[in-house]
């Protein structure tokens, strides 16, 4: 029997102000991780680049001039004649090379004064690498004394890199990337402004018109493109707003957005391979492996889906039982498998950068795919998994490049000891937009799947915006499959309250304190313990994802009511 409200302690003002208190100080101390693990970030982002400044192009030559970068000796050199008729030969150093690609990729940065004149002072953008390593060596930066490196990249937002100029010494203000500009000089200004030197059109005939209009035509044209950014890698937001936004694609309806990177996680044993074979198979056949039409059919896709494959711990013997139970043709052009074969490509821990770089190389080395599924992320990704450096690392070097490219990931990986979220540090989830928690809710019924991405277990980035909180799934046989199942959400709800009434005793305190629906974890430890409630940690997760399902209940209720719809009653 769930309590009534008069078992509950009544808190008084001052416990009240404690837990105000105790909320706003966990709700600081979020923030603060949160600004600790960006400024972590941006470390990580500059511990391989530099900013090269000297005090002249020629200076910086001589400085570049020690790296061994391979010039083509066949190619045809440039000869000069003086007046004297005397031959000189221009040969490019290895210094002109990398200078030139430097300005043509905006990575070189004059200085400029007062004035917005440009001066001879020059600042080089560089990865730090095995072809640039020789800049830094303690050897040739004593031959340079007036040049300067510090940790800095054109990629770094405004302020970010405002800041690292300071610390070097320098301002920002004073340098400029590629381009040129104009400076009002008094000649000019005398002739703008004398209307002696001034031309009168004559009055527009109908050709005039005609190209009148042209000329306005271009106008628009050179305006649109004075607008876009000189600087590479700048989205062109203008363009892209002026078409309707595309369409989203769904490989399965609310569960798998197209160039989207899901997760799913799942206890050991739990089923998530087989869920995962069976919507990769069917995606490369062309159709959703959960959605029918109106005819009952599987929905086709726009077509077949590439898939890769890549498995780390099951091998040839089990995958030859999956596919023969899926009832998978045996001819599958579109479904690429690596698996545990003896000539199976292997790569060091994907955290780092040659593991990452490898595997990378290996994703473009063959055919074209469209979606990658990498099961399980503890089989390749390395490093100390409850470290937040490794993720990061990770997404870095491989999850961010994947999304840029276009690619649909999906990730499988193991649940913790809770058994509802994933083992490993928070950053885990940093670069996910989807994750899903795969369980067996009812161990009376071990074929019914429940997929939940709730925030006490999995993740939405943009919120369940096309997504629902919770799917179920019914695993079938002959042949192997998965079948979208409804149930009573809040049914469930309230018999999982009436087994354990310390969910309902915690909710009723959470309620009076105030908790916001999506108060963090750490901060409804520390109101609950500044109002000296006990609870179990275990309980405390059940509650919060109570809540949550509560409250978007009550708002699915009330639009419907504001629709002119109607709730059925519930018995």
């Amino acid at each position: 029997m769930i309590p009534d409200g008069d078992d509950f302690s009544i808190l008084q003002a001052t416990e009240k102000d404690d837990v105000r208190r105790a909320l706003s100080a966990a709700i600081d101390e979020d923030r603060a991780e949160a600004a600790r693990e960006k400024e972590t970030a941006v470390e990580d982002y500059l511990a391989n680049r530099r900013a090269i400044v000297a005090d002249s192009v020629d200076e910086l030559h001589d400085f570049l001039d020690v790296l061994n970068l391979d010039v083509d000796e066949e190619s045809p050199v440039e000869l000069f004649v003086d007046e004297d008729g005397s031959e000189y030969k221009c040969i490019e150093r290895p210094s002109d090379r990398l200078l030139n690609h430097a300005y043509a990729e905006g990575l070189v940065w004059s200085g400029i004064d007062a004035d917005g004149e440009r001066f001879g002072a020059h600042m080089l953008f560089v990865v730090l690498d095995e072809t640039t390593a020789e800049l830094f060596t303690k050897s040739h930066r004593a031959e340079f004394p007036g040049v300067k490196a510090f940790p800095a990249c054109p990629g770094l937002g405004l302020a970010e890199l405002s800041d690292r100029f300071h610390a070097a010494g320098l301002n920002i203000d004073d340098y400029a990337p590629p381009g040129e500009g104009i400076t009002l000089t008094a000649e000019m200004f005398e002739h703008l402004t004398d209307p002696d030197t001034w031309d009168i059109a004559e009055p527009e005939t109908a050709d005039d018109e005609l190209e009148s209009a042209d000329d306005d035509a271009m106008a628009d044209v050179d305006e649109e493109e004075a607008q876009k950014s000189s600087r590479p890698g700048i989205f062109d937001h203008r363009t892209a707003r002026s078409q309707p936004l595309p369409p989203r694609v769904w490989l399965e309806n609310g569960i798998i957005e197209a160039e989207c990177v899901n997760k799913v996680t799942a206890a050991s044993g739990s089923g998530k391979t087989l869920l995962l074979a069976h919507l990769a198979v069917n995606w490369s056949l062309g159709r959703s492996a959960l959605d029918v039409d109106e005819n009952g059919q599987p929905r086709e896709l726009d077509r077949p889906q590439r898939v890769l494959y890549i498995d780390g711990e099951l091998g040839p013997r089990q995958w030859h039982r999956i596919l023969d139970k899926l009832g998978a043709p045996l001819d599958l052009p579109n479904f690429h498998l690596r698996t545990l074969t003896d000539d199976a490509p292997t790569w060091p821990a994907l955290c780092t950068p040659e593991g990452a770089a490898q595997f990378l190389t290996w994703i473009d080395s063959g055919e074209e795919v469209d979606v990658i599924v990498l099961d399980t992320l503890s089989a390749f990704v390395g490093g100390e998994e409850s470290s937040n450096d490794t993720w990061l690392e990770f997404d870095r070097l491989v999850t961010l490049p994947l999304k840029s490219a276009g690619f649909t990931v999906i990730y499988a990986d193991h649940t913790g000891h809770e058994a509802r979220r994933a083992r490993g540090g928070s950053a885990k989830k940093a670069k996910l937009d989807v994750e899903w928690v795969l369980d067996v809710p009812d161990s009376r019924a071990p074929n019914t799947l429940r997929m939940t991405s709730d925030p006490t277990a999995g993740k939405m980035r943009n919120g369940h915006d096309g997504y629902p909180m919770t799917v179920y799934l019914d695993r079938v046989d002959g042949p192997l499959g998965h079948v979208r199942v409804e149930k009573d959400d809040a049914a469930d709800e309230l018999r999982d309250t009436l087994s354990d009434p310390r969910r309902a005793i915690l909710i009723g305190h959470m309620d009076r304190l105030g908790l916001p629906m999506d108060v963090s974890k750490r901060a409804a430890q520390e109101a609950l313990r500044a109002a000296n409630i006990k609870f179990d940690d275990k309980v405390l997760l059940d509650a919060k994802r109570t809540r949550v399902n509560r409250e978007s209940a009550r708002l699915a209720a009330e639009e419907s009511l504001a629709n002119g719809g109607e709730i059925d009653a519930q018995e």
